[in-house]
């Protein structure tokens, strides 16, 4: 009879165990320190850059303290701290009694199109690049001009600023600066005296203005015609005719008496 023979379990291969089981705790290792490498990168903002909105910039307003009702007033508004602008808003709010905007005065960043416009709210601006344009960083220079009008002070106060950048995300303004002017009053103008009202020093006084009322000083002077031939003047030539006629007038009188002699003396010869 046969001897039966035991059967053997079969022996693990432990090598290959062990090959395995290295494996898969290299393959944990690695992933846990893939995580811990994201998680690292990610804290310490070394991840892939992504497009970042604007940021708020600061802002100041240039404006003259006081002017004259009639002048005209420049305002700029300076923006630094800008990055990835291509387009913004603003607000400028104003008494529009004393401050009046200048039309068409706007003018902004080249390489853009730049307007203003009176609203409700105040002077509304707008800048937005065209074409091409790169954005806008670093800083930003808008100028606009009013005219003063009336008497008064006001303030003059970025009330809203908001900027776009290239993907469309809107930053609103944080910090909007104000300043005051005083309008004053134009002055009336002065009328200038008459030229009579001021006597010359050296001139003396009218021979009329030192008269004596009711002497006969004060009387219309009256004029005295030169008997002179030739004078010239209309009041002459009567004075002349009458002298020629008293002359003609004493010759006939003489020329007659001396005929009535003639004829005594012939008579008295006879």
């Amino acid at each position: 009879m046969p001897i039966p023979v035991p059967k053997t379990r079969p022996q693990p291969d432990f090598a290959a165990v062990k090959t395995a089981s290295g494996s898969s705790r290299l393959r944990r290792l690695q992933a846990s320190l893939l995580i811990g490498t994201l998680a690292l990168v990610s804290a310490l903002g070394l991840a892939s850059p992504a497009v970042a909105a604007p940021a708020s910039p600061t802002v100041t307003i240039t404006a003259p303290e006081s002017v004259t009702a009639g002048e005209a007033v420049p305002v700029t508004l300076h923006l630094t701290g800008v990055s990835d602008t291509f387009a913004l808003q603003a607000t400028l709010a104003a008494d529009p009694t004393l401050l009046h905007y200048t039309e068409s005065s706007v003018s902004g960043p080249e390489g853009g199109f730049t307007s203003a416009a009176p609203s409700a709210t105040g002077i509304d601006i707008v800048h937005t690049r065209l074409g091409g344009s790169p954005a806008l960083n670093g800083e930003i220079t808008l100028t606009l001009s009013f005219t003063a009008t009336g008497s008064g002070t006001t303030a003059l106060a970025l009330t809203a600023l908001s900027l776009v950048d290239g993907a469309g995300t809107e930053t609103a303004g944080t910090s909007l600066p104000q300043t005051t002017i005083r309008v004053i009053a134009a002055a009336e103008p002065t009328a200038s005296p008459s030229p009579s009202a001021s006597a010359d020093p050296g001139s003396s006084p009218s021979p009329s203005a030192s008269a004596t009322p009711g002497s006969p000083s004060s009387a219309a002077p009256i004029s005295s015609a030169s008997p002179t031939a030739g004078a010239g003047s209309a009041g002459g030539l009567p004075g002349t005719g009458a002298t020629i006629g008293l002359s003609l007038l004493g010759a006939l009188v003489a020329l007659g008496a001396g005929l009535v002699l003639l004829r005594s003396r012939k008579a008295a010869r006879r």
